[in-house]
């Protein structure tokens, strides 16, 4: 049974412990996480000291900071670090490794531009229930558990005897790409993820579709497209939804931005086009593999029964970023397309980096 499984212990929060922490603060990593995390901190008004890489580098300053070596004579003698990747399961190496390193902070509550549900599990236990028995293996099984005990404890170790190094949403212990995909990107954001793809199927594939709504992004995924000179690809700025319609976006030219539909309390931003994938694909031929990391994925699932039903295509969506999807996309999923089978995978140790595989 699965409340036998899950574990809360009462403990201090990581945001709280970096709050009062009286040591130098930096970020490891310069991405698109450690752009989040800065993000995290500076909306609980915690400011750092700046970023230190591990890696050859040719910046000296991000996001306002200057970036570091962690071999820097410069650096102070004791400091406290915060890990801005999703590679959690470093964080005990790194601090054996270089000197000055006093404390290693890694942050399970990733609000990547959306509210996180704390504790959903303990208002929903009938449903995770549910979910927990839907789950297609033992595996599922597990690491839907360590996430769940993550999350409600703000510590990632739970889900690092789960860690699939370099798995990926197309290539992991489920599933590999094949050569003949029609590929399906909801949020392409820079196509960074299109690269991954191209990578995994050796450049050998039918199409991709990729949609991003964020303009700013749009347009370096147009440049990348270009630069990779890849045949068959479409590129569309416009959100995936349950209709065509219009929405606003809220803009923070990063993985961070959020549609805002009518239902939403907060409308500032520019407004984008939404379309549905059974509006896009009417009149196209098959697809074979969808991906989403967009955080509320509800939407473009049920703007695509009549495509899905008809092409039954492998469906990835990173769902870690907030505890409800976890639970509340499996059942969507299952009430839609009951003959889909669900998996769970963890590529890194980052809690919102948990991934949902679905197939037939």
């Amino acid at each position: 049974m699965l409340n036998n499984r899950i574990i809360v212990i009462n403990k201090q929060r990581t945001i709280e412990k970096i709050k009062n922490e009286d040591l130098p603060l930096y970020i490891w990593g310069i991405g698109n996480v450690a752009l989040n995390i800065s993000n995290n901190l500076k909306r609980e008004n915690i400011d750092i000291n700046g970023y230190l890489l591990d890696v050859p580098f040719h910046v000296s300053m991000y996001n306002e900071k200057n970036v570091y070596s962690f071999d820097d004579t410069s650096l102070p003698n004791e400091y406290a670090l915060v890990v801005g990747h999703s590679k959690y399961e470093l964080s005990d190496s790194i601090k054996n490794k270089y000197r000055g390193i006093k404390e290693v902070y890694c942050i399970c509550e990733m609000n990547l531009g959306i509210e996180n549900e704390h504790d959903y599990i303990l208002n929903h236990e009938l449903d995770a229930e549910e979910v927990y028995e839907w789950l297609a293996d033992d595996l599922s099984r597990d690491i839907f558990v360590a996430y769940h005990n993550s999350m409600l404890n703000d510590d990632f170790r739970y889900l690092i005897p789960y860690v699939e190094d370099g798995s990926s949403y197309f290539n992991n212990s489920v599933w590999s790409v094949r050569n003949d995909e029609s590929y399906v990107d909801i949020g392409a954001y820079n196509g960074d993820t299109i690269k991954t793809f191209l990578e995994c199927c050796c450049y050998k594939y039918e199409h991709i579709y990729a949609f991003e709504p964020d303009p700013i992004n749009y347009e370096q995924l147009k440049c990348n497209i270009r630069e990779l000179g890849v045949p068959n690809i479409v590129t569309v700025c416009s959100g995936i939804g349950e209709k065509e319609t219009e929405a606003v976006l809220a803009l923070n030219g990063n993985q961070e931005s959020k549609i805002l539909f009518e239902n939403d309390e907060k409308r500032d931003g520019i407004k984008i086009e939404i379309v549905s994938l059974d509006s896009f694909f009417s009149h196209k031929g098959k697809i074979s593999f969808i991906k989403s990391n967009i955080p509320y994925n509800e939407s473009a699932l049920i703007g695509g029964k009549s495509v899905i039903r008809k092409w039954y295509p492998r469906i990835a969506i990173a769902i870690g970023v907030n505890e409800a999807l976890v639970i509340r996309i499996p059942k969507l999923i299952k009430k839609l397309y009951p003959d889909y089978k669900i998996y769970l995978r963890q590529p890194a140790g980052m809690p919102a980096r948990l991934l949902l595989l679905a197939q037939t």
